[in-house]
């Protein structure tokens, strides 16, 4: 799974990236994810909620970033029309936040390293995920450098 596909981006989707990009989230996914799958990417001209509402006149097929900030979207008529018609993985949001697309990275993997492409299934409740393009993860113990089984607590080891 490459990071576009993670998000769910193609030819003719817009996307209204609610991220900064001077941030690795923001360029990852709220600007170069787009802009590979052949998407569009909208910016709104400030980061309020309010300055978010706005830009659905654009009609966007995806919303990029965090559920908890977006729900302040809610009050504003132009996101209540369009919200049905968004795509995962940012939306339609469940309603137990726990259940929502996650995701786990950091700025050397340049953004994702784990994620789920849409909201979890409950079974799934607070993972974050499938492994994202070529990285290779695993959990040590970091007393013995021992590769430990699925499950345990230890420290999370990358390599891409």
């Amino acid at each position: 799974m490459v990071l576009s596909d993670l998000c769910n981006y193609g030819i003719g989707d817009r996307v209204i990236s609610g991220f900064p990009f001077f941030w690795v989230g923001g360029l990852g996914m709220g600007l170069m994810a787009v802009l590979c799958s052949g998407a569009a990417v909208i910016c709104p001209d400030g980061p309020s909620a309010e300055a978010i509402a706005r830009s659905f006149v654009w009609e966007p097929t995806h919303l990029m970033m965090r559920p908890q900030p977006a729900r302040a979207l809610a009050e504003f008529p132009e996101f209540r029309v369009r919200a049905p018609f968004l795509r995962p993985p940012m939306g339609p949001w469940p309603r137990d936040p726990e259940l929502a697309a996650n995701s786990l990275g950091m700025t050397e993997t340049l953004g994702p390293h784990s994620a789920f492409k849409a909201n979890l299934p409950p079974e799934r409740k607070g993972s974050f995920g499938t492994r994202v393009g070529t990285i290779e993860r695993r959990v040590i113990d970091p007393a013995t450098g021992e590769e430990q089984p699925a499950g345990t607590t230890g420290t999370l080891s990358l390599r891409g």
